[in-house]
């Protein structure tokens, strides 16, 4: 089954292709951190008892939530991704998301007649201004190594590169927070959410262990009296930030903020 393309900051690839097929799309969106959000907005009783649920019912399996749900809420509102394009140099004005870097950046030229308005560089580097875009002039009557190395330097000098928060800038409905937890700490969150819910009688400590959460408090036959119950003690509190943590992700889940593993 073929489905319109759509852009997601959250799924590799999903920018580079005009058609795709949605089972490989529903293979890609369970890979990602959007089932996550899905496994702890289905723990939120609340939403569930909501008689208007905002995103989506979560009596659905995964594929069936994202096919009419998810992929909507999560999908970029962009018509193609963003690329880098020709402009038109003699315009009149810019979008005051641009820096233009002035000619005498480029070449030891010293022209007063830049085709575009700018600000010195100076200015950018102590405003707090974070523009989206980079205008530059190429002259198009010098060799394209020149050209290439120059632009280089330009983009060392003002690419934010790794600093670069690439979900800060998503334009979906439902937008996912900087935050870079991993894949396995989503599912030892809820595997201690859902091993201290179905034995409610099991101390916590105990559950812990199993898990494995931190071995280094798991009990030993060599442990004394004293040294058990330290240890029982400090793998209980490591459960303890597991449940508290589960219990805000299941929460902010169903506001609609997702990963957040606190309550403030």
């Amino acid at each position: 089954m073929k489905d319109k393309l759509l852009l997601f900051k959250e799924i590799t690839g999903s920018y580079g292709r005009p058609v795709v097929e949605f089972e490989e799309e529903i293979k890609l969106a369970k890979d990602s951190i959007y089932f996550w959000f899905y496994v702890f907005l289905r723990l939120n009783k609340d939403y569930k008892n909501m008689r208007i649920k905002p995103f989506g019912s979560t009596s659905l399996p995964f594929h069936k939530w994202w096919k009419f749900h998810g992929r909507y809420l999560f999908a970029e509102q962009l018509d193609k991704p963003p690329s880098v394009q020709v402009i038109n140099l003699n315009r009149t004005s810019l979008n005051p998301n641009y820096y233009v870097v002035p000619k005498e950046d480029l070449t030891d030229e010293n022209s007063n007649n830049h085709p575009l308005r700018s600000f010195p560089q100076s200015t950018y580097k102590k405003s707090n201004v974070e523009p989206k875009w980079l205008a530059i002039e190429i002259p198009l009557f010098i060799k394209k190594s020149a050209v290439n190395n120059q632009i280089k330097k330009i983009l060392d000098e003002y690419h934010p590169n790794k600093k670069i928060k690439l979900r800060k800038h998503s334009t979906a409905k439902l937008k996912i927070l900087d935050n870079r937890m991993r894949w396995e700490t989503f599912k030892k969150i809820f595997m201690v959410y859902l091993e201290v819910d179905q034995n409610p009688d099991t101390e916590l400590w105990k559950i812990g262990e199993r898990l494995m959460l931190s071995p280094a408090f798991n009990l030993e036959k060599k442990d004394n009296l004293e040294e058990q119950l330290y240890k029982q003690r400090l793998m209980k509190l490591v459960v303890q930030r597991y449940l508290r943590e589960a219990n805000a992700l299941i929460i902010n889940a169903g506001k609609g903020i997702f990963p957040k593993k606190t309550l403030n």
